[in-house]
């Protein structure tokens, strides 16, 4: 987990790209302790997709596709602003799911929904990489995607 310093001492922000479901405990300049809840978990932590035929049809039989459960178990809405799969690849964030169409990118507390990743390989073989999907409040989740293309 990394700390970012917020514009005072006041203020920090934790990091962890990783993070499933976590607390973290901080303390202050007057040696207080304080636990913040990460509000955030997904599932599965990881999507194995089913070996897909390397091609240049997508969406088709070239293509496959994979969804993860975010839920939120804060006690505040969260909007969900972005999501990545690292650098260009055969992954990608595809903003399918019921996060688009139930609740606009808004989850409320207490609330779940699905959010869809897409593969196309490129070449023939394993590929792996780290999908992260971002929230405005500064929190995110992870999943890690492993696919494996195979030849046409």
């Amino acid at each position: 987990m990394g700390v970012q310093r917020g514009p005072d001492a006041d203020h920090v922000r934790l990091i962890d790209p990783g993070a499933r479901h976590a607390s973290a405990v901080l303390t202050t300049s007057s040696a207080q302790e304080v636990t913040v809840a990460m509000s955030l978990s997904i599932s599965p932590t990881t999507l194995s997709f089913s070996p897909t035929p390397v091609g240049p049809e997508c969406p088709g039989a070239n293509c496959s596709y994979a969804e993860v459960t975010i839920t939120n178990n804060g006690a505040t809405t969260e909007h969900l602003v972005g999501a990545t799969a690292g650098s260009p690849g055969p992954f990608w964030p595809t903003f399918g799911g019921t996060c688009n169409v139930a609740h606009m990118y808004f989850l409320p507390a207490g609330a779940s929904c699905t959010f869809q990743w897409g593969f196309k390989p490129e070449k023939p073989g394993r590929v792996r990489a780290t999908g992260q999907i971002s929230f405005e409040s500064g929190e995110s989740v992870s999943v890690e995607l492993d696919g494996r293309g195979t030849p046409h």
